[in-house]
């Protein structure tokens, strides 16, 4: 099993985009420079709905 941040490098080389929620981060005080170098950005709820609009996509919250 690989560790967490080979993972996300798995999932970065599959296409998978990767966005960290702007809640938790304000909630924990992280800034996006705390996060996995290569998300694809931070995300309302709304803006996560908004993403997840259209046929054919795929999410996973976490």
């Amino acid at each position: 099993m690989p560790d967490v941040h080979e993972f996300l490098d798995i999932l970065k080389a599959s296409g998978v985009k990767l966005w960290a929620c702007k809640l938790a981060m304000d909630m924990f005080h992280y800034k996006k420079e705390d996060m996995f170098d290569d998300i694809d950005g931070v995300l309302t709820v709304g803006d996560f709905y908004k993403q997840g609009n259209g046929e054919g996509t795929h999410m996973l919250f976490i």
